[in-house]
C-alpha cells in the first residue's frame, strides 16, 4: 500500500467529522463512514491521478474531490 500522511489538523477535522457522524447516526453509520476515508485515502495514494481528484501543490498529497466536498458538508451542518 502506498505511504501517505495527513497533517495533523486534517486528523482533527477527520475525528471530528466521525464523531459528528455518531452522534447523529449512530455507531454502524460512523464505521461506514471512517472506512469509506480510508478507502478513498488509500485510493488516491495508490493512484493520484485517477479521476476525481485534484492537484494541490499546497497539499502534501492529491485529495480525492469527494474528500473535500464531505468536509465542506460536514462543517456547514455543524455551523447550522
Amino acid at each position: 500500500m502506498p505511504a501517505f500522511r495527513i497533517s495533523t489538523s486534517a486528523q482533527a477535522d477527520i475525528l471530528d467529522m466521525l464523531a459528528w457522524t455518531q452522534d447523529k447516526f449512530g455507531e454502524l453509520a460512523r464505521l461506514r463512514y471512517e472506512r469509506l476515508l480510508v478507502t478513498a485515502m488509500r485510493d488516491v495514494a495508490a493512484e493520484p491521478q485517477r479521476i476525481g481528484t485534484i492537484e494541490r501543490p499546497d497539499w502534501a498529497i492529491m485529495f480525492a474531490a469527494t474528500i473535500c466536498g464531505i468536509a465542506e458538508n460536514v462543517r456547514g451542518m455543524r455551523a447550522a
